[in-house]
């Protein structure tokens, strides 16, 4: 299985087709506190919640999931909190 990294700063789809979130690493670079959201969707934050990501001031995570997280209708990922985060998720088809 082919796993692709797709970066992020903000809110927005990062797959528009059925896929699998294999994981993600994300930090947050303002020192303050961030929390990302990963659902099931193409657009807006609505759907299946793949996955939610706590951060702390310039907390970074990384974290791969052994058998993946499937996305019926594609990923979605939201910066709900906080505004400075850099990421990628790992996502394959």
């Amino acid at each position: 299985m082919t796993v692709t990294p797709v970066n992020f700063t903000a809110s927005g789809a990062v797959r528009l087709v059925p896929g699998t979130l294999m994981g993600y690493t994300v930090r947050e670079t303002a020192g303050t506190d961030a929390v990302v959201n990963v659902y099931d969707n193409t657009s807006a934050a609505t759907g299946a919640l793949l996955a939610t990501i706590g951060l702390g001031p310039k907390e970074s995570r990384d974290i791969n999931f052994d058998r993946g997280r499937t996305a019926s209708n594609g990923i979605y990922v939201e910066v709900s909190s906080g505004s400075n985060v850099l990421g990628s998720l790992m996502v394959a088809p």
